[in-house]
């Protein structure tokens, strides 16, 4: 009975120790593998046979492998707390000895206290800010910004708590994090953050190409009466810009919804501009220029 609910909690995979402790004899265990019953790709690991095959259940195998204090990290991580941008195929860990192994991505550590660690879904794995932190040194400074807005927006973790959490892992010798402290930076004090990786994309343009004073999730009144939260706003020369995609804007009650909110907007004195995410993504020059244009023109106006 504890075998089984070891199994069922952990994708179908079970250390040796674990089983051991759970009554099994090592002659036990030899004959589960010898007959096919159990399986064994790591050392020290067992996947029972019929149990289904899965990225996460690679993943737990690839944790139990590595010892007990092993994490599931950086890119693997990522996929575990669902963040854009990151699909569920890489086997990354962190550990704190010397292991290698051609089926996964080892990363070497000389501390992981226990503030660094959580379970999701059953697998250990790094935290939030410990998993922004190893972002920096595997993807880009833009898929780390992209990553951190949507911790911050899901409750996950908050900026002065990975300031002190950086300060504490130590930057030297860490790549990537000279970006996240300049992130952290512009964050530090906000209480609203981009809601999306379109609005955090978009801020990044026009960050970059130099345009100031974008705000994101402005709540908009009318009176004391809640219109509406656009993605952007620009608040001195009462622009709002709405970033949709596909996915939250293709059924009849959404889009109603939209145009009743752009309506109560642009009779409140806003200007709307809306794009699509597909327009942020594979068509900056376009939605630069339309930006460009119409904060001309609003100004010029005023």
């Amino acid at each position: 009975m504890l075998l089984a609910r070891i199994f069922e909690a952990q994708y179908g995979v079970i250390s040796r120790s674990q089983a051991l402790g759970a009554g099994m004899t090592r002659k036990g265990i030899e004959v589960r593998l010898r007959t096919g019953t159990w399986r064994s790709r790591f050392p020290g690991t067992y996947v029972v046979a019929g149990s289904p095959r899965s990225w996460r259940q690679r993943l737990m195998e690839a944790c139990l492998w590595a010892g007990e204090a092993a994490l599931a990290s950086h890119r693997a991580a990522a996929a575990l707390w669902k963040l854009p941008g990151f699909a569920e195929t890489l086997i990354e860990v962190t550990v704190q000895k010397h292991i290698a192994s051609p089926h996964v991505l080892v990363h070497r550590t000389t501390t992981l206290p226990s503030l660094d660690a959580v379970r999701r879904e059953g697998i250990p794995v790094t935290a939030p800010h410990r998993t922004i932190i190893d972002l920096c040194a595997v993807v880009s400074p833009r898929l780390v910004e992209q990553s951190l807005d949507m911790f911050l927006v899901r409750g996950q973790t908050e900026v002065d708590f990975l300031w002190r959490q950086l300060n504490r892992i130590g930057s030297v010798g860490r790549c990537g994090t000279a970006h996240l402290r300049a992130m952290l930076a512009e964050r530090a004090g906000r209480l609203v953050h981009p809601g999306s990786s379109s609005e955090t994309r978009l801020l990044t343009l026009l960050r970059d190409n130099g345009i100031k004073g974008a705000r994101p999730q402005v709540e908009i009144f009318d009176g004391n009466e809640f219109v509406a939260r656009p993605d952007i706003v620009f608040e001195s020369l009462k622009l709002a810009i709405e970033v949709d995609s596909w996915t939250w804007h293709t059924d009849k009650s959404r889009r109603r919804a939209d145009a009743r909110r752009q309506n109560r907007l642009e009779r409140l004195g806003l200007t709307v501009l809306r794009f699509f995410r597909e327009d942020v993504f594979f068509d900056p020059a376009y939605v630069l220029a339309e930006i460009r244009a119409t904060l001309l023109e609003l100004h010029t106006r005023n």
